[in-house]
Order: structure tokens, then sequence, then C-alpha cells
């Protein structure tokens, strides 16, 4: 079922790709907001990043901190990944990596480290508006596998605006930010 939704996500960039072009060096902040099926929603804070590294190969970070209802929770990535571009504006993409996550909710504190794997693709849809779809898979116990999907709309070559969602096992959030390439 994953291949069948990588292969339609894939071919749907590959007939709108435009003359943009991807830039996998990048800095994004933005806010987030998490509603985790616990009946806990927090936002905060947003920051990513990533750096090409060689041709086909790149490092990123995506951190998120966010407090309410009496709790706080720092949710960090940290990838390598190799891409391959199907079209001059479109790659398929592949991360692994470690995550972590600390939450702290006053009366109790708990954090975990574990090593991850993800999957995606992304793509200039117009000359202006570039999407991304993630798939991404935590080694926890309990844990299934994450979709995320970004839109980031440019208003010039280097600056654009992004909106993304995410969803997992009964936990969702979502965000909104700022994203500049370099």
């Amino acid at each position: 079922m994953k291949k069948i939704l990588l292969a339609v996500l894939a071919s749907a960039f590959a007939f709108g790709a435009s003359a943009a072009e991807l830039s996998f060096n990048n800095l994004e902040v933005g806010y987030s907001q998490l509603d985790f099926s616990c009946s806990s929603n927090c936002d905060g804070l947003n920051l990513i990043g990533s750096v090409e590294i060689k041709e086909m190969f790149s490092a990123s970070v995506d951190y998120t901190g966010v407090s309410g209802n009496g709790a706080d929770a720092d949710l960090t990535y940290l990838a390598l990944g190799i891409r391959n571009e199907f079209s001059e504006n479109a790659a398929v993409f592949g991360q692994v990596g470690v995550g972590r996550i600390s939450v702290d909710s006053g009366f109790d504190n708990d954090s975990e480290t574990k090593a991850f794997v993800g999957v995606g693709v992304r793509g200039m849809m117009t000359e202006s508006f570039e999407g991304e779809a993630l798939v991404r898979k935590v080694f926890a116990s309990g844990s299934d596998p994450a979709l995320k999907l970004t839109g980031t709309y440019f208003f010039t070559d280097t600056f654009g605006a992004s909106v993304n969602v995410e969803a997992s096992n009964g936990d969702s959030g979502g965000g909104v930010g700022l994203r500049l390439n370099f």
C-alpha cells in the first residue's frame, strides 16, 4: 500500500514539475500545534534545517518544542538523507537517523531516543509551489508510521511560507512557518 501511495505521489510531482529548482539547503522557523491521543493539546516553536553534503546527500534537523496542559515536550529528529531526482524538479528521498522525545509533565519526566527511517517525495508543482510527502517510522514499541504533508509557497526564489499536517496512531499536528533557501 505504501509503495502504491509513493508511486502515485511521485507521478503527480513529475507531471506537475515546472522550471523552478529544488533546494536542499534551507532553514525554516515556525509555529506547531500537536494534538496527542491522550487528549493533550500543545503548541510552540518548530525549527527545521537541511544542508546538502554532496550532490545526492544531505543532513537535516527537525526540532519542535511545545507546551500545554501543564506539560512540555521536545521532539528532535537528526537525519542523513539520500535522494534520486527523477525529473529536473522532483526527487524521491530516504532518511535514516535518530529521534528523541522528552516530556516533562511537572510530576513525571521521561525521554526516549530511537532510530528511525523515512521515505518521501518532494517536488516543485509550479514555479512557486513545492510539495512534500514523508512517511517516517520510529523504531519504538507501539509506534506506527507517521505521514507528514508539507506545502511551501515561494514569494521569491529563496523565501517562502509553509503549511504542514502530520498524523500517526491517533496523534495529529500541523504548523505554519517561514522558509529561507540558501
